[in-house]
């Protein structure tokens, strides 16, 4: 893209008129990487944030109280 806008204003050169469609086509597709690495660099971000499920640490949180039942003397 460099290379063809350097061509179409410092030469006299001509430029095909197919070369302002990918021209185009490639500046829409550069706009969605730089939307989509955005995005993924927020989400990594947020992720961060949010706290990890230490097993040692956390499993307090996540037992369950269980009472003995008994059927019956054996």
């Amino acid at each position: 893209m460099i290379v063809v806008t350097s061509i179409r204003l410092m030469t006299h050169l001509a430029i095909p008129g197919w070369t302002t469609t990918v021209f185009g086509f490639f500046a829409i597709l550069m706009v969605q990487v730089a939307t989509f690495l955005f995005m993924f660099c927020c989400l990594f971000l947020y992720t961060r944030g949010l706290s990890a499920f230490i097993p040692r640490r956390d499993y307090a949180f996540f037992k369950l109280d269980v009472e003995e039942i008994s059927f019956g003397e054996h």
